[in-house]
């Protein structure tokens, strides 16, 4: 999330859209009737979430973004000395740790800050989109399943990162059957004459005939890292199943 723009930007592009809509409360009346109800204390709590959250918003951006990276949310219902709910607070998924179970105690086992708490599941609301493998365990997210066109279009932004620090690889082994003296002198002219902008695709002379020059480095285009970033983009943002247009993709979109 923090490292593949067009990843994150998915995520957040599905989040703000969640997190943006207007929530209300529905009961079922006796006749099986959807109904809507007002609820002071349930519509102060989705939208305010707790006192850190500048809003409602923040909480449901945060569940679904959960949801969509990990496939769980876990909202922590927090109460007063009547067992009334005040505040809803979000954790981490990769946080817990436990789901509930016999051999908690029906708990949920969450790490705070390296500190292993036992919640039981009755003040736990867990979201999660099910895994067929596992239907009754944590659930999984959709941007799980895009493990390998993240990792692959980081590799490849590293490999270029790492053409500007060099990496201790030079492009070019450039050999002659000459002295020292002579190697270091060819050396200097060949600096002279080829570094910097100026001397930009500008042919270089010389009347060495043993002179030869190995390739250590492969090219950007030899690679085709730009069309396998593209390419792993194309795949996340269709995984996603947004338009083009909402990412500012607008070259094939028909305007007429």
């Amino acid at each position: 999330y923090l490292k593949s723009p067009m990843l994150r930007t998915c995520v957040s592009k599905v989040a703000e859209s969640i997190s943006v809509n207007d929530w209300n409360l529905f009961t079922i009346d006796k006749m099986g009737k959807k109904k809507l109800t007002f609820n002071p204390d349930i519509d102060r709590l989705i939208n305010t979430f707790n006192p850190l959250f500048s809003s409602g918003q923040d909480g449901w951006f945060l569940i679904q973004t959960f949801l969509e990276m990990h496939g769980n949310a876990y909202i922590h219902k927090e109460r007063d000395n009547t067992g009334k709910v005040i505040y809803l607070w979000t954790y981490n998924p990769l946080d817990v740790e436990e789901l509930p179970g016999q051999l908690n105690n029906y708990c949920y086992k969450i790490n705070l800050g390296g500190q292993y708490n036992l919640i039981p599941m009755t003040e736990i609301i867990h979201i999660k989109n099910p895994n067929p493998i596992d239907p009754f365990g944590f659930g999984v997210g959709l941007a799980e399943t895009l493990i390998n066109e993240v990792q692959t279009s980081e590799l490849a932004k590293q490999q270029v990162n790492q053409y500007f620090y060099n990496g201790a690889i030079p492009p070019y082994v450039i050999s002659a059957d000459v002295t020292t003296d002579q190697l270091k002198q060819m050396q200097s002219k060949w600096l002279e004459n080829n570094q910097g902008w100026f001397n930009r695709n500008k042919p270089y002379f010389t009347n060495t005939t043993t002179m030869t020059v190995q390739r250590l480095t492969d090219s950007f285009k030899d690679m085709d890292l730009v069309r396998l970033v593209n390419l792993d983009a194309e795949v996340i943002r269709k995984t996603f199943g947004i338009p083009p247009e909402i990412l500012g993709g607008v070259d094939n979109s028909n305007r007429a």
